[in-house]
């Protein structure tokens, strides 16, 4: 699902090419939970739970130093990559109960983030500190099967 980009940003939509040229914004997931859609509208709404810098002894070249501890991490593959890192929700749907997971589907400022030795085949793992620098414009929702 697409997120409304109408007037959010003064810089047009240039970061949103995908004709893989100099500065293009890469493509990046966040793995949240549901209650993160309630901020949504808010212009930062991916930095408004981050408290610490949980992987701050991890880092492979630090690009900004974080000082506040206000840090999102996203990472380059969706499936088992964001995937795992997301918490299920469940959906009343009439008689039967769906779970779902839901990604943030981002693009990245270049040269605004940190790499980390926790990346894999999974893809890498990012540290971005400006909330600037991320700008989340998809939702993907996959529908989850839970076995009892």
């Amino acid at each position: 699902h697409a997120i409304n980009l109408n007037n959010k940003y003064s810089d047009n939509l240039f970061w949103l090419t995908t004709r893989n040229i100099n500065d293009e914004w890469p493509i990046a997931f966040h793995g949240t939970h549901s209650p993160t859609l309630t901020n949504i509208t808010q212009s930062t709404p991916l930095f408004n739970s981050i408290k610490t810098d949980s992987m701050n002894n991890e880092d492979i070249h630090q690009i900004t130093k974080v000082d506040s501890g206000s840090a999102i991490y996203v990472i380059t593959h969706c499936n088992d990559g964001a995937d795992a890192y997301t918490t299920p929700f469940t959906i009343l749907n009439g008689d039967n109960n769906e779970t779902f997971k839901l990604v943030f589907q981002c693009r990245v400022r270049p040269n605004s983030f940190t790499i980390y030795n926790g990346s894999n085949d999974l893809g890498q793992l990012w540290q971005i500190t400006d909330p600037q620098a991320i700008r989340p414009y998809g939702l993907l929702l996959k529908r989850e099967t839970i076995l009892f």
